[in-house]
């Protein structure tokens, strides 16, 4: 068997309270979108989730923590943000074995338009983090 390729994409994300929006459903947009986003990873050809992992932080210190390890099963969600934010920034880490970064970017931003992430947030990339590239040269640096 072929070794699996890994690149790893990073990516902030911000997530802002919809328009007539009494309260926004951050950790139902956050989950929504990184099952969606473990969902169309898996429809790629040899793909294998390692870790689709983010953490956000509210004004007052309260957080919010998602972590997808499998596409059948539920987002797992520890925390919530208080208050009533207008928005919110996530950082978002896509460990996913026999995806490309550039697919990888691809697949989240195509999840980016699921009609019960955009119900709940609005979303937008503030600015990507990290791509394979950037990984790669870090590590051979060292």
């Amino acid at each position: 068997m072929d070794e699996l390729k890994f690149e790893p994409y990073a990516v902030k994300l911000c997530l802002t309270r919809p328009k007539n929006s009494q309260k926004a459903g951050f950790s139902t947009a956050v989950a929504c979108l990184t099952e969606t986003v473990a969902g169309r990873c898996l429809s790629e050809k040899g793909a294998l989730i390692g870790h689709i992992k983010g953490f956000a932080t509210g004004s007052d210190g309260s957080y919010l923590h998602v972590s997808v390890t499998d596409g059948a099963r539920p987002a797992d969600i520890e925390g919530h943000i208080t208050g009533r934010p207008k928005s919110i920034i996530l950082t978002l880490n896509v460990h996913v074995f026999g995806v490309s970064a550039a697919r990888l970017k691809e697949l989240l931003i195509e999840s980016l338009s699921n009609p019960e992430v955009e119900k709940n947030a609005l979303i937008s990339i503030v600015e990507p983090i990290m791509s394979h590239r950037i990984f790669k040269e870090k590590n051979h640096a060292e």
